[in-house]
């Protein structure tokens, strides 16, 4: 009776899963995904003035930037095709037109993002075309440097022709002022001077001329 008992209860605890024993299922350990690497951020992009004249006017840029990730960011600017590593700086352009500053920030780790933002560079260099006192005049300029003009014109309809005096500091300054002494080589007018403000597009002068019968004559000049 006693051995019957007592099969019976080895037989109740194998069943039960053993004596003492406590089994504790394992619990697997999540794993945190890798963040994916995020580029960063341009805040703030400019160049200033909106218009200038070439050789002369000094532009200014400057941006700021942020990183999602925290990261450091390094700055790369291409501005009148010269480079830059800096977050702001400065430039003077050699030629007329379009000015761009192209800006690319990186993270160090694959990211990257570029903007660009761009100014009117104006220069007198150009043929310009208009009239003075009613006549057809052709004005063929070049700009070399600091500003300086110098060049040739004619009013063909009356058979005069001439240069720049070069005795004289012909000139355009940074807030595109322009004084100009037109020297006469062929035809019966005296020297003149034109004196005028080129416009915000780097396409037109307006002014007057002084001089050889002229008292303050309009000119709208365009090239």
């Amino acid at each position: 009776m006693r051995k019957a008992i007592a099969a019976c209860a080895l037989l109740c605890l194998v069943s039960c899963g053993g004596g003492g024993g406590n089994s504790t299922p394992t619990t697997p350990t999540p794993t945190t995904p890798t963040q994916a690497n995020r580029a960063p951020v341009i805040n703030s992009i400019s160049i200033t003035p909106a218009f200038g004249i070439a050789q002369v006017t000094v532009f200014a840029f400057s941006a700021t930037a942020s990183d999602p990730d925290g990261d450091a960011t390094s700055f790369a600017w291409t501005v009148g095709g010269v480079p830059f590593s800096t977050a702001s700086g400065s430039v003077t352009f050699s030629t007329g037109g379009s000015g761009v500053a192209n800006l690319t920030v990186t993270d160090g780790k694959g990211g990257s993002v570029s903007d660009s933002r761009s100014c009117i560079v104006g220069t007198m260099a150009g043929t310009w075309a208009g009239t003075l006192s009613g006549a057809s005049i052709s004005v063929t300029l070049a700009q070399p440097a600091g500003g300086l003009i110098t060049g040739t014109w004619a009013i063909p309809s009356i058979g005069i022709t001439g240069n720049l005096d070069p005795a004289t500091v012909n000139k355009i300054d940074a807030g595109g002022n322009v004084t100009m002494r037109f020297k006469v080589q062929q035809g019966s007018f005296n020297d003149f001077i034109v004196t005028g403000t080129m416009d915000q597009t780097g396409a037109r002068f307006v002014g007057v001329a002084n001089g050889s019968g002229f008292s303050g004559t309009p000119i709208v000049w365009t090239k």
